[in-house]
């Protein structure tokens, strides 16, 4: 796939100048002056007048040329004077370049290609002279074979040559007002030049509206039809949010259009034509855990596939879809609200989950099987090497590349749609035990006995599955405090007789009036932050103003667990105790709850409750008297125990003496699990539009339903299930199969674990509370975390226990701006050993040439 962004220009270039092993001396520096693009392209140079190299073109838009590399050995190509790299001239600031094959090669050997830059900020395709020594540059597009498309260039890609009509070729090309145009060229008379088809379309071009903007453009091999487009806006009618397929062949306007729903926008995209391997359709005689036997993928269908990169303001736990990279079927007529994206293998989604990545992904590459199979390689044509490390090698039949935001390429395995992993062990778990001098604490239990587990061995009694768990630090406290609720900036209202209102909202104004600025709003209605009624609001004594100063009568008490030596010199606050869930309104916009005096003492769990602490009540008292307040500062509490997550944050309310599940979804054959379980989530949405909610008021007329959440149509508690639901959802497919009987080497990977094992709990595990021998007390009471003895908070991790396989080729300082495949195992070069590469480019001058068919991965820089 050739294509092109104006978003990645600043490095494009830099990739086509990479050092690749093969010469026999370091090749000359490029020099590159902000490289914007890169292309591929066979023709001629002044140093090579017979055609048969292929050349990559760089694009410096700080020094107005392209500089080209010879890409057989990533030699930079010299000027005859011998004083710099060879450089065309092409001013204005070069920013996209495109090449294209006519395909009307002979003997196995490519004709002079299509080469076409871009000034920046300009509508003109300016040709390349590819057949001439000199590859002068023809900028007019009236008496010239340059063409003009009227609007500003914004994404190229070369059609795949049309065998029907060998000697053209045909760019898609993206232009500014949502429109597309496709331009024609085809071999002049002389058998070698390059020149406009002024026979298609309007001398050589067509163009039609879209209803959106591409964000990059892509397209399948050996498809001359379609053109499929990433974008961030929403396609067609119904609107679908995905990729978009469009029709290029129909030569009425507007371009025909099919969205592709993908469940969120996407800003990437890349295609492929392959054959999958199917975890649950094991290829007979096949140990899969180390390599395939010849054919292993043969019975299984060739597919296509397209692969897009989910914007990031419209994927994660949140959403309909998690973010990383989805694969989407052209060849699925989903019905609403299905969607484009292959079902899951294991049906235990209603969807496949996308490839996961570490860090926002920059630049997407896709690379088909080499033209030549690597000379020490046993597999035969159509698969390609994928080394897992020093020891490991499978075979596969389309090979990805991803440059993240770290710094990284990541490689994705796309016969198996997963991230290229060195292993794949069972995962592990960590427990951080609470501190051993606390005398009242909470711990992991025995779920077969409820009995507190040792320190040594509570990890074990920890569950989680492959592919389903997930890098996490995990803390379960009792009455801690709600992720993202913690010193809130608050004001409060009169409800009832009373009943306070609060809203975590700060603005100018008295609370309750409407039409005020606001700020610093939580959207405390929303069940992602898990707000439930009965839980804690701490006020801060010292934030309860009136006429300046906090009323006498409120005095309030120092936190729970504070020591007594302490108790006067720390801040002191008061309790309050959720009653009701308020919905938004043009008052609060994120929702508020009423609250009453705290009903219970630090005592939680006493049979004989003592008295209510009176400095809570003197203190709700005064503050009703007071209302309207502001200026609050409050932190939101869970009302008993409270599962979270660094990551995912809210994560349920686990309770002593059953077993707390996170599972995406309930298994009928499981029994004695809580009837709170996390279903499927269409099903679920269909009955929550709350979980979508982005926290802007007010709603459009649309969702205006959703603020009666908790009554008819919409039960609060399906909603939370949802929300949990989504943040446990599959992470990454199992492909393995160990094989009946099993392969010794791919079980002992997998100890313990029967396959196929491809389906949660993401986590499950029990909690016990422990009283110390001796222990004054047998309650359960708060502590401050952080606290010495503080026994109340418990923290483990877990592991998702996957390694991917990387290669550090620019560093997180240098983030890559474009990537593109290369066949360096094709003719004329013929190299079967180097195969399949990627070029990476960075926007500092410099381009890493990856391969990860060699062992160890080829990483080459030149710069």
């Amino acid at each position: 796939m050739t294509h092109a962004r104006l978003a990645f220009l600043a490095g494009l270039a830099a990739a086509s100048s990479l050092g690749c092993g093969g010469s026999a001396g370091a090749p000359p520096r490029a020099n590159f002056r902000l490289p914007s693009s890169i292309a591929v392209f066979h023709g001629v140079t002044v140093q090579d007048g017979t055609g048969k190299m292929p050349y990559l073109a760089v694009a410096n838009a700080g020094r107005n040329d392209l500089t080209l590399v010879n890409a057989a050995n990533d030699i930079v190509l010299d000027a005859p004077v011998l004083l710099r790299p060879l450089a065309i001239d092409f001013p204005n600031r070069p920013a996209l370049l495109a090449a294209a094959p006519l395909g009307d090669g002979e003997g196995g050997l490519q004709k002079p290609d299509l080469l076409v830059g871009v000034a920046a900020g300009t509508s003109v395709l300016q040709l390349v002279q590819t057949w001439e020594r000199t590859n002068a540059v023809d900028a007019d597009p009236v008496n010239g074979q340059a063409v003009d498309l009227g609007a500003d260039v914004l994404h190229i890609v070369a059609m795949p040559p049309d065998p029907l009509s060998p000697g053209t070729a045909r760019l898609a090309v993206a232009v500014a007002g949502e429109k597309l145009a496709v331009v024609g060229y085809k071999r002049g008379p002389d058998g070698l030049s390059v020149v406009k088809d002024a026979a298609f379309g309007t001398n050589g071009i067509i163009v039609h509206g879209l209803g959106f903007e591409p964000a990059d453009l892509a397209v399948v091999p050996g498809d001359v039809q379609h053109v499929y487009a990433a974008t961030l806006d929403p396609i067609g009618s119904p609107a679908v949010q995905g990729v978009a397929e469009i029709d290029i062949s129909a030569p009425a306007e507007p371009w025909p259009v099919r969205g592709l729903d993908a469940r969120g926008p996407t800003r990437l995209v890349a295609a492929a034509r392959l054959q999958e391997r199917r975890n649950d359709l094991p290829v007979p005689g096949d140990p899969g855990a180390l390599d395939f036997g010849p054919g292993a993928f043969n019975g299984q269908p060739v597919v296509t596939r397209i692969y897009a990169v989910l914007d990031e303001g419209g994927c994660g736990t949140d959403r309909r879809i998690d973010c990383g990279i989805v694969m989407l079927d052209p060849a699925k007529t989903p019905v609403p609200p299905d969607d484009n994206i292959p079902d899951d293998w294991a049906g235990w989604m209603p969807y496949r989950a996308p490839i996961e990545l570490r860090f926002r992904p920059l630049v997407l590459a896709v690379s088909g099987p080499p033209a030549l199979a690597p000379s020490d390689w046993t597999f035969g044509a159509g698969f390609m090497r994928l080394v897992l490390g020093t020891t490991a090698t499978v075979a596969t039949t389309a090979v990805g590349a991803v440059a993240e935001e770290d710094g990284l390429i990541y490689f994705l395995d796309l016969g198996r749609f997963k991230l290229t992993s060195t292993t794949l062990p069972p995962v592990s778990v960590f427990t951080a035990v609470t501190p051993p001098q606390a005398a009242n604490r909470i711990v992991i239990a025995d779920p077969s006995t409820q009995v507190p587990a040792p320190a040594d061995t509570a990890a074990s009694f920890i569950q989680v599955t492959p592919g389903y768990a997930q890098d996490e630090q995990w803390t379960a406290s009792f009455q801690g405090a709600l992720p993202g609720l913690q010193n809130r900036p608050a004001e409060a209202g009169l409800f009832a007789p009373g009943q306070p209102w609060l809203a975590i909202q700060y603005g100018d104004g008295t609370p309750g009036d409407t039409g005020r600025t606001l700020g610093q709003v939580a959207k405390i209605f929303h069940p992602d932050l898990g707000v439930r009624v009965g839980d804690i609001v701490t006020i801060q004594v010292d934030s309860f103003q009136v006429g300046g100063a906090t009323p006498a009568s409120c005095v309030g008490l120092a936190p729970p667990g504070t020591p007594t030596a302490l108790q006067d010199s720390v801040a002191h606050e008061f309790e309050t105790e959720i009653t009701q869930l308020l919905p938004p309104s043009d008052a609060t916009p994120g929702g508020a709850v009423v609250l009453q005096v705290r009903t219970k003492s630090a005592d939680e769990l006493e049979p004989n409750q003592p008295a209510l602490p009176p400095e809570w009540d003197a203190c709700f008292t005064a503050l009703v008297d007071a209302l309207p307040v502001k200026g609050l500062m409050v932190t939101f509490d869970a009302g008993r125990f409270l599962l979270t997550g660094n990551l995912i944050g809210y994560a349920g309310r686990p309770q002593i003496g059953s077993e707390h599940v996170l599972r995406y979804k309930a298994d009928p054959s499981e029994v004695g699990l809580p009837a709170f379980m996390y279903q499927d989530e269409d099903a679920l949405d269909a009955s929550c539009p709350l979980a979508d909610w982005d926290g802007v008021w007010p709603l459009p007329p649309a969702e205006a339903g959703f603020p009666t959440c908790g009554g008819a149509g919409c039960d609060r508690d399906l909603c939370e299930q949802l929300v949990l639901a989504r943040k446990v959802r599959r992470r990454y497919h199992l492909a393995e199969d160990c094989g009946t009987p099993p392969d010794a080497t791919c079980a002992s990977r997998y100890a313990g674990l029967t396959f196929p094992i491809v389906n949660g709990p993401a986590l499950r595990f029990e909690l016990a509370h422990e009283i110390v021998a001796g222990a004054l007390t047998s309650a359960l009471r708060r502590s401050v975390v952080g606290d010495a003895t503080d026994g109340m908070t418990l923290r483990f991790s877990t592991g998702a226990g996957v390694v991917p396989l990387v290669v550090n080729a620019g560093g997180p300082t240098t983030q890559a701006n474009f990537a593109i495949p290369f066949d360096r195992s094709a003719p004329p070069i013929g190299d079967s050993y180097s195969g399949y590469r990627f070029y990476v480019s960075y926007p500092g001058g410099q381009v890493a040439d990856v391969s990860p068919s060699l062992n160890p991965v080829a990483s080459n820089t030149v710069r």
